[in-house]
């Protein structure tokens, strides 16, 4: 792993919410998810 500023973080994170995102593209409609619909975990 790189040793980086705070920063790095929310990279980070902004990284895993896009893999997150896609799966859900992938597995379950987005506007579904999100109004609770479907659980995809």
């Amino acid at each position: 792993m790189r040793k980086q500023a705070c920063s790095s973080k929310m990279d980070h994170h902004a990284v895993i919410h896009t893999q997150v995102r896609r799966v859900l593209d992938r597995d379950c409609p987005i506007p579904l998810f999100y109004s609770g619909g479907c659980r995809p975990f």
